[in-house]
């Protein structure tokens, strides 16, 4: 959990990353559908948790991951900023309490598929966008969009 300030505000924002074993349950073992809604059931308005994220997973989760949290903040209607942060893909070993050596990933196909992935935001939120705006006009409506989040959506025209 991360809490800030924001200079604009005395308001504290409050950012809620969640470690993941993979793309259907927490490390703890609790499924991560059930922890994001116990999250919007905590603040259902986001007027104090300002995002939702994910972080210590597999790369290859990433994608899903991210895709239920958009689903998500789009089908509730809150302005949650989506943060992702995967690890590098070492492995653990609880004997030695140590990274097993040569078990990350090293290419670079995990930057683009962090690319790929926030286009796949993008495009979930214009498609969202476009099913809310009678008119099909290909912008946010900003007034929608919460005063404190560190990276509210802009103008997505194109």
């Amino acid at each position: 959990i991360i809490l800030t300030i924001p200079r604009s505000s005395k308001i504290p924002a409050i950012w809620i990353s969640l470690a993941c074993s993979d793309d259907r349950h927490l490390n703890d073992g609790l499924h991560f559908d059930e922890a994001v809604q116990l999250i919007h059931a905590m603040d259902p308005n986001a007027t104090l948790i300002q995002g939702i994220g994910v972080n210590c997973f597999h790369i290859q989760y990433l994608q899903s991951l991210v895709k239920q949290i958009t689903t998500h903040v789009l089908s509730t209607q809150t302005c949650r900023t989506i943060l992702f942060y995967p690890n590098s893909g070492e492995m653990w070993n609880t004997i030695h309490q140590k990274w097993v050596n040569g078990t990350g990933i090293r290419t670079s196909s995990s930057g683009d598929q962090i690319i790929n992935c926030t286009e796949m935001v993008r495009e979930m939120c214009l498609q969202w966008n476009y099913s809310r705006n009678d008119n099909n006009e290909n912008e946010i409506n900003h007034d929608q969009m919460h005063p404190h989040s560190a990276s509210s959506f802009t103008s997505l025209k194109t």
